[in-house]
């Protein structure tokens, strides 16, 4: 299941005083796409895009991230430039993960919509070295766990 997060108490805060509309024409936000199994590092992870202000999406199986990547992309209404507008986090402990094949079908996902592909960070306990390794062998940005997690605010924010 994929989640938005913006509660209507934000939505109406901002609708009242017009930055909603502002927002939509003027900024060019991150959107987050994660996924993420662990429902206390989804929770940080929130909290972390919140105070940025980006937009992160949850998602705790790989088809989620599939369904969410290809609707957003079905529903541009102009090119969009993935690269700069899209970060796409993947953490490494997710159960049945096969990085290498996730990465080959982001990138047809990607091919056939004519754009450019996102930046993937991958993270995972540094204990897992087999796939740390898997994950830049297959054009991730790795961080381990903890460096990812102090990290997280800046890299949704584009700083990072």
């Amino acid at each position: 299941m994929c989640r938005h997060f913006l509660t209507l108490f934000d939505l109406t805060q901002k609708i009242e005083t017009g930055l909603f509309f502002i927002e939509l024409l003027t900024s060019k936000k991150m959107r987050v796409y994660l996924l993420c199994s662990d429902l206390m590092t989804s929770s940080r992870l929130t909290g972390d895009a919140k105070a940025v202000g980006a937009t992160l999406t949850i998602c705790h199986q790989e088809a989620k991230l599939h369904e969410a990547l290809a609707a957003d992309l079905a529903t541009a209404d102009r090119p969009r430039e993935y690269d700069k507008e899209i970060v796409l986090v993947v953490d490494l402990a997710h159960l049945g993960l096969a990085i290498d094949k996730l990465m080959e079908q982001l990138g047809e996902l990607f091919t056939k919509a004519g754009t450019g592909r996102p930046t993937v960070i991958a993270f995972g306990p540094h204990v897992h070295t087999d796939r740390l390794e898997a994950a830049k062998e297959a054009g991730c940005h790795v961080l381990v766990r903890g460096q990812f997690l102090r990290q997280a605010g800046k890299l949704f924010a584009g700083k990072a």
